[in-house]
């Protein structure tokens, strides 16, 4: 328990498992060891996955943010660490590897003296690890029929903070860039909303102080100077325009550089502002508009960027209570290595403003642009689309949740078919792993309610599973 309590942990397990003595311990290592998952997503054997997990969550001590502050606050570092370690081990049989790695835990427990309660916490980590993620990356933590769920689940704010650190290092040991910055604030945003709830206390992220501080930050940066008492009221009027969980997972530099464009917005125009972001190696694209400029905005914009070659690895779509829609998207961008040129940022963002304000149609940009068809070729073997609808969830939105192998221009596919539908994409969240899609989209019919007509939902499902089918086989064609 030493060993696993740190400091120099996963060295240590390191240098055990290739001297073979770690199996001793934990016999699950030496079934995984040079185990492959055969998939694009994962980059090493599921051993040397396990072991650069516990490296990356013994990394956070240097974190300075809230995951840094997180870890270095967990009492037991020893079970946290060993759940790391263990998180994966039941892969390789028939089992759901969680269920597997469950009973491989309670088995690790008892072997190492644990009482009843630290081995229930480790199960219980092990078992549910994929649970934040799935909870952050596919729903809104800001429903109140998410996070109370999570947070029972959870129960307990050590557990919390364990289930956080290991969910982040899972990720970043998948492979270089998978943690994004983006996903790093999802999952903080559920971490902080859930924290209220498992500790009994109302300041974590929802406080009025801690938006008060944002407000104040913002308002200082000089793209909104002016009288400082003014401008720090209209931002905290401007924040109030905003879902909690933008305010809360974006930065005060950021929000400030949002708010700028919105105070510059007329009605009827588009603004489109894109930057590389060297840290992450991609680009971002922001569009502040009005969601009455023309329908279907968010299928368009990726209309457009589908034309442009450009590849959508996140989007964060946010309609403000105001009606006034920012939308952001991290993009890669394959014709260049590093920073594509300014021109190029600006001939795309142009190219949307251009469709948002009926000066072109989107189906134009997509027939000019031939990368298309020069995308690369599906492999031989795929995973079947599937497209399940959740009306449970949310009170307000009928949520699906869609997975599909990847291709340029899917996305534009799916948005578009909820468009020509009749329907409306009130939130999203789009995650791209590498040859896989797990996106999740908040739907709503022409007067703003979900779905409830058992015939709709139907023609919902079967429509996006259809003409996703119909653009891979066209693709493979």
């Amino acid at each position: 328990l030493a060993i696993l309590a740190g400091p120099g942990t996963a060295k240590t397990l390191e240098a055990m498992h290739r001297a073979s003595v770690l199996e001793k311990l934990v016999p699950a290592m030496g079934t995984v060891r040079g185990l492959m998952q055969f998939n694009q997503y994962h980059k090493y054997t599921v051993d040397e996955h396990s072991l650069l997990a516990v490296a990356r969550a013994e990394a956070l001590a240097q974190d300075q943010g809230v995951m840094g502050d997180v870890y270095r606050s967990i009492k037991r570092k020893d079970l946290l660490h060993l759940a790391v370690l263990l998180h994966d081990l039941g892969k390789g049989r028939e089992e759901d590897h969680s269920d597997v790695g469950k009973r491989l835990a309670e088995e690790v427990a008892a072997r190492l003296g644990f009482d009843e309660q630290d081995m229930r916490t480790l199960s219980f980590l092990v078992h549910r690890h994929l649970l934040m993620a799935h909870t952050a990356f596919r729903r809104d933590p800001n429903d109140v029929k998410v996070v109370l769920p999570f947070a029972r689940e959870v129960g307990t704010p050590e557990v919390l903070k364990k289930l956080l650190v290991l969910t982040a290092a899972d990720i970043a040991a998948v492979g270089p860039g998978v943690l994004t910055k983006w996903k790093e604030s999802l999952l903080i945003e559920l971490y902080q909303l859930t924290m209220s709830e498992v500790s009994g206390e109302r300041n974590g992220a929802g406080a009025p102080e801690r938006v008060r501080q944002i407000a104040e930050e913002v308002s200082r940066h000089p793209l909104l100077a002016g009288q400082a008492g003014e401008t720090l009221a209209w931002v905290e009027s401007q924040l109030g325009q905003f879902p909690e969980r933008y305010v809360h997972g974006t930065s005060p530099s950021r929000i400030a550089t949002h708010l700028a464009a919105v105070r510059r917005l007329h009605v009827g125009e588009v603004l489109v502002e894109a930057e590389f972001n060297g840290e992450l190696g991609t680009c971002e694209y922001t569009v502040v508009t009005h969601n009455d400029v023309t329908p279907g905005i968010f299928s368009k914009i990726a209309g457009v960027m589908a034309g442009s070659g450009v590849q959508i690895l996140d989007a964060q779509i946010l309609t403000r209570a105001d009606g006034i829609v920012v939308d952001t998207f991290q993009v890669t961008d394959p014709d260049y290595q590093g920073a594509p040129p300014a021109e190029r940022l600006r001939t795309v963002g142009d190219r949307i403003a251009s469709v948002l304000k009926g000066w072109e149609h989107v189906d134009d940009v997509l027939r000019r642009g031939a990368r298309l068809k020069l995308t690369r070729s599906l492999p031989k073997a795929r995973e079947a689309t599937e497209v399940r609808i959740d009306n449970e969830t949310s009170d307000a939105y009928t949520i699906i949740d869609v997975f599909a192998d990847d291709r340029q221009g899917l996305l534009y596919v799916i948005t578009n078919t909820i468009f020509q539908l009749g329907l409306s994409i009130h939130a999203a969240r789009i995650s791209t792993r590498l040859d896989q899609v797990a996106d999740v989209f908040y739907i709503a019919d022409r007067r703003g309610k979900k779905l409830d007509d058992h015939g709709q939902l139907e023609r919902l499902r079967t429509g996006v599973e259809t003409a996703i089918e119909n653009f891979l086989e066209a693709k493979a064609a």
